[in-house]
Order: structure tokens, then sequence, then C-alpha cells
């Protein structure tokens, strides 16, 4: 993704290979974001439901988000 630091840079794929390791299905409900979202860890804990998952990315901006959105896709 342009114009993210070196740190994300780093970063960025390594919650890429996560996701990609913890698939989404049908029904379940994606918070995705940057840091706020990330940070703020386990979701599903948090709403009381396993269907709830965090697709945060510390460091990402708008251009980061909207190529993720198509992984969402179930």
């Amino acid at each position: 993704v342009p114009d993210h630091g070196t740190w994300t840079r780093g970063h960025y794929p390594v919650m890429i290979r996560e996701f990609k390791a913890h698939p989404l299905a049908t029904n379940d409900v994606v918070f995705i974001g940057d840091s706020i979202t990330e940070k703020g860890n386990d979701w599903a804990a948090r709403f009381g439901s396993p269907r709830v998952k965090n697709r945060g990315v510390a460091g990402d901006m708008t251009q980061g988000v909207i190529v993720r959105l198509a992984a969402c896709r179930v």
C-alpha cells in the first residue's frame, strides 16, 4: 500500500497472513480499520460473539482498508 512508513510496511504483511490463516465465514461481523481497531484486541469477547472478527491493522490508511475490503467478502 503506498505511503506506509517502514514499520507499517513490515507489519502489514504479517497481519494479512494472520487474516488469511483465519478466514471469514458467512455472517461474521468484521471490524476493519487502523490501530484503534487492531489494538481493541478481542472484539469477539467484547461483544460476546465468536462471529465478531478483528481485521484492524495499525498504521493502516484508507487505501489499505479499501484493498482489504475485497478480502472480507465471503
